[in-house]
């Protein structure tokens, strides 16, 4: 067959301008002994018809034949305008239930249900409900609604009653207390009945969206809402909330808008474990048995838009920053690709001062340093801190020492500021050498420096203007400022390689100094993934 082999539609329905007279509706049960020649759904046209009249027969009625040709030509003009069926309780008690596979149109027309076993009489919407209520016949009174909304569809038990007693029609009723029809004919005095809802029908395609407000009681979920493929959660949480989805193979996307707090928001299937639903869109897939959160892949990232996987913004991520102020080993943290190596030699100790004669100390000169980048990563690597170099009393200071990450980088300490004591003037002493060893080896330089000269300390004339060296700077860290008379010389910031300063006297008659501790040496070395 072909696409273009579609018959055509019927504009209209068979007979449905007859009047009064000319059409009536064919029975299901038949009519032979009621009514001779009429038409059931059950018989056809009766035996009767096809006699000739002069053998007793009776011609088919013009009326059946209308009746059946509407009935038929209204089912399949439904199916050629898209029309789907939809769920009829009256008929399913009839027919004994839809088949598995049976699609049916959704009440409010956004989606499908598809049945799952034979003789499927349920409502695919309905819901659980507890009432009291007696049967007279297929007349079901309800008296009392304990929880739930009474409706058509549900299948009812308790003391007495038929099973699969199932309710077909509103009465009175409408969701609580009157009348209701079912289709077993019964006779049950005043009891408690439990109301089945929908089982073995599952959503296919639904449109729109599911609002669910979630404050501080557990929710769960109808057929119906979790029929649809998006979920929007709101509201402001004031207890933990715990959502309960029916046990379905099915994916929703997830959107949480609702204000957490303190408190969190969980989702299951009955008997399932709880998945926790952070803020935002989660795409939720159900197994029939849990709901899950699933990993999801994606393509490798080309453009600025694109969702990126994990590798590619985890590579070169700084994952780790390990200090060293003391001498140790290096051991890479886990997951470390390359590292980034601050390496600084110690600084030198200022000059002192004599009490004997106008003495201004020099200041110590600044480590060597450096900052280089490793991608070949060793297993261990030791480490040695270069320490700082003392201030001594009336004499030079003493010089830095060396640091080193391993073979990479060894960086040296600065030299003591020097120590001279005179009564001509101008007496000057002179600041220590900065560093200048420095070796790299097996690392690309990403800077380096050798260690600042420190400062000269001069007193001009006896008891007059005298100031002390300023400390040398190293790349990571400034000198000691330069003090004046009658002061002990001072220390930089502690582990960043920096000359101390000179201290200062500018007479005879006072007191020794000792100058300033240089700074000790450090090492600190930057993990990347």
């Amino acid at each position: 067959m072909q696409a273009s082999s579609v018959p055509t539609s019927f504009p209209a329905v068979f007979a449905n301008g007859a009047g009064t007279g000319y059409i009536r509706s064919v029975p299901t049960a038949s009519q032979i002994g009621i009514t001779n020649g009429a038409a059931s759904l059950t018989d056809g046209f009766p035996p009767l018809c096809f006699l000739a009249t002069s053998a007793g027969g009776v011609p088919p009625f013009g009326q059946d034949m209308n009746g059946i040709l509407n009935q038929i030509t209204a089912g399949v003009q439904w199916s050629q305008v898209g029309g789907e069926p939809i769920y009829n309780a009256a008929y399913a008690a009839t027919i004994g239930g839809y088949p598995n596979g049976a699609v049916l149109q959704s009440a409010d027309g956004a989606g499908f249900w598809r049945s799952t076993v034979d003789n499927n009489s349920t409502g695919p919407e309905a819901t659980a409900a507890s009432f009291t209520g007696s049967i007279a016949g297929t007349t079901l009174t309800v008296t009392a609604v304990a929880s739930g909304t009474v409706m058509v569809g549900q299948t009812l038990s308790g003391t007495g009653i038929t099973a699969g007693t199932l309710i077909t029609a509103l009465g009175t009723g409408s969701g609580s207390t009157g009348t209701y029809t079912v289709q077993t004919s019964q006779t049950v005095s005043s009891t408690t009945i439990t109301a089945a809802g929908a089982s073995n029908w599952v959503p296919g395609k639904f449109y729109g969206t599911t609002a669910v407000t979630a404050t501080g009681s557990a929710i769960t979920l109808t057929a119906a809402q979790a029929a649809r493929d998006i979920i929007v959660i709101s509201g402001t949480l004031t207890a933990n909330v715990q959502i309960t989805f029916p046990a379905l193979t099915k994916n929703w996307y997830i959107v949480n808008q609702a204000t957490l707090g303190s408190f969190t928001l969980s989702v299951v299937v009955s008997g399932g474990t709880a998945v926790s639903l952070a803020a935002g869109g989660s795409i939720l897939r159900g197994n029939g048995t849990n709901v899950l959160i699933d990993a999801l892949q994606v393509a490798p990232a080309t453009a600025s838009q694109h969702a990126v996987q994990f590798g590619q913004v985890n590579t070169g991520r700084l994952i780790n920053v390990q200090t060293f102020t003391a001498s140790g080993t290096y051991t890479p943290t886990t997951g470390t690709n390359s590292i980034i190596v601050e390496v600084c030699g110690a600084g030198g100790a200022g000059g002192g001062a004599s009490s004997a004669n106008a003495s201004p100390g020099g200041g110590g000169g600044g480590g060597s340093a450096a900052r280089v980048r490793i991608t070949t990563m060793p297993t261990t690597v030791t480490v040695t801190v270069g320490g700082a170099g003392s201030g001594v009393s009336a004499a030079s200071g003493g010089a830095g020492g060396s640091s080193s990450f391993g073979s990479y980088v060894i960086a040296g300490g600065g030299a003591g500021g020097s120590f001279n004591s005179g009564s001509s003037f101008p007496v000057a002493s002179s600041g220590g050498a900065g560093s200048t060893s420095l070796t790299i080896s097996g690392a690309s330089t990403m800077s380096a420096s050798y260690g600042g000269q420190g400062g000269v300390g001069v007193v001009y004339t006896s008891g007059g203007v005298g100031l002390s060296g300023a400390g040398g700077n190293s790349l990571i860290g400034q000198g000691a400022n330069q003090v004046g008379t009658g002061t002990a010389g001072i220390a930089p910031f502690v582990n960043c390689g920096a000359g101390g300063s000179g201290a200062c006297n500018n007479t005879s008659g006072g007191s020794n100094f000792s100058g300033g501790g240089g700074s000790a040496g450090r090492i600190v070395v930057y993990e990347y993934a």
